[in-house]
């Protein structure tokens, strides 16, 4: 597996710790993998989520990191979002 998605499953589990989820989030990073995000924490898994997030692995790198806002990169079509978008914006809260 790409150590890419290995360490994005790391950053939003440290992200999320101690939150509640009661729904599901499908990151896809092109070129590199798949990864979801729920009640039982980030995990590998090609699975549908509620809402979908895509980005360029650096974008995802740059959003995790605080150096690029999510907002702004959807604005840019940076950042593009299927499914719940009040889902995007609660996981969004996330990074700010």
């Amino acid at each position: 597996m790409s150590d890419i998605i290995t360490d994005a499953v790391e950053t939003m589990n440290r992200k999320i710790a101690g939150r509640s989820f009661d729904y599901k989030v499908r990151f896809e990073l092109p070129g590199e993998g798949v990864f979801v995000v729920d009640e039982n924490g980030a995990r590998i898994a090609d699975e549908a989520g509620d809402v979908t997030l895509k980005a360029k692995p650096k974008v995802f790198a740059a959003i995790a990191d605080g150096s690029q806002n999510p907002a702004a990169a959807v604005m840019l079509g940076k950042l593009k979002i299927s499914g719940d978008m009040s889902l995007a914006l609660k996981i969004g809260a996330l990074f700010g």
